[in-house]
């Protein structure tokens, strides 16, 4: 399938633009309604709405996973080959219409890392007696539970610890064929990405990585807008870029990347036409294929 243009809203986004996308950061216990891995959004708006100190989503006070010391918008490039779409309708993965088979279920409870550790596995409260472990037996009666549900049951179950998401992903790929999760939304889409390896930082990225770390650096200072507006625009080596920036006096870091964003779509506009994608009046790209096949 097409490869998909979005944003990705972070409270650290030097540590994602030099580390790359961490596994261990994903699965941590937050509301991950599409389960465990890597969210975009095809809305830059509602990208930056995540560089913000604090979340809507989330009880008040609670620290920002990974920080908000950094605050900025990725601009990435997914490429999915086999993703799970969820329709406008459906609100989590339990809702999508795919049903994993008990062989499935065996061989994703099979990888659990935890599974025969008798102390801390998940089969302990799945099994009557476990006093000398747990039998070939055991575990094929307990997939059987689960044939028929939905993928994310597995997850919830066998990979519920701190950094297991990882695992879990790699196991549904290997025994599903999946490699992502796709859902429709009203202002475009949300995309997991369940690995690193799917996701490209694009050209104007690595712009606008730096003209958000001048942002960040020198938007309290004391200077002038008319200083920072000079700061920012020199670390821009893209004339067209430049040239679109430099005509507003917004100088917010949702106005920046909202105007990235335009600019980005219209020099995608060729590729995107070669290769049927459509181009959604929020600033998302979505490829037509990804419109017919969700309905």
């Amino acid at each position: 399938m097409p490869s998909l243009y979005l944003y990705h809203g972070t409270g650290n986004l030097v540590s994602i633009h030099e580390d790359g996308y961490d596994p261990e950061m994903t699965s941590q216990g937050g509301h991950d309604q599409l389960g465990s891995g890597f969210y975009h959004t095809s809305c830059i708006a509602e990208a930056a709405g995540y560089t913000e100190k604090t979340r809507c989503d989330m009880p008040p006070d609670t620290q920002k996973m990974g920080g908000d010391q950094h605050p900025g918008v990725a601009f990435v490039k997914i490429t999915l080959t086999n993703p799970l779409f969820l329709k406008l309708s459906d609100h989590h993965m339990g809702d999508h219409d795919h049903q994993i088979s008990k062989k499935q279920a065996y061989q994703m409870i099979k990888d659990c890392p935890r599974l025969m550790n008798i102390d801390d596995s998940p089969l302990r409260d799945m099994v009557d007696d476990f006093s000398v472990g747990f039998s070939e037996k055991d575990i094929q009666q307990v997939a059987g539970y689960y044939a028929g549900q939905a993928l994310d049951s597995i997850e919830a179950d066998f990979y519920g610890e701190k950094g297991e998401g990882a695992a879990f992903r790699k196991s549904a790929t290997t025994h599903t064929g999946f490699d992502g999760v796709i859902h429709e939304k009203d202002d475009g889409i949300h995309v997991v990405a369940w690995f690193p390896a799917q996701i490209e930082f694009t050209p104007v990225h690595h712009q606008m990585y730096a003209v958000q770390s001048q942002l960040n650096r020198y938007q309290d200072s004391g200077i002038t807008q008319e200083q920072l507006k000079r700061k920012l625009l020199s670390v821009i080596s893209d004339p067209a870029l430049k040239s679109v920036l430099a005509k507003t006096d917004d100088l917010s870091l949702e106005s920046l990347t909202a105007l990235a964003a335009d600019y980005q779509q219209e020099t995608l506009k060729p590729v995107n036409d070669s290769a049927c994608l459509s181009i959604s009046e929020n600033r998302s790209i979505v490829p037509s294929a990804i419109l017919r096949q969700r309905r």
